[in-house]
């Protein structure tokens, strides 16, 4: 399951538009164990000087889930996002 919602998220930080597609995405690590609130964080390269109001993420609609043929989960709605740019 979470290995799955780490490709989806990795998936939505690639799918979305605009200055997006010009972002690495790197490694990320995982903070939280087995029915525990998901807390991970992904490492994203060549963010140039992109603040961090810049960077937008959120979650993938439902059609983009489906055209990447991954399940959504009702609970997926409750996530929230925070950006922190790390060594500035």
């Amino acid at each position: 399951m979470l290995r799955k919602l780490g490709f989806g998220l990795t998936a939505l930080v690639i799918m979305s538009p605009g200055v997006a597609a010009a972002l690495g995405v790197g490694e990320y690590e995982l903070n939280s164990y087995l029915n525990q609130p998901l807390d991970m964080e992904i490492s994203l390269h060549e963010v140039g000087d992109l603040t961090a109001e810049e960077i937008l993420v959120n979650l993938a609609s439902q059609a983009e889930f489906d055209a990447a043929g991954v399940d959504r989960a009702y609970f997926l709605n409750r996530m929230d996002f925070a950006v922190e740019l790390a060594g500035r």
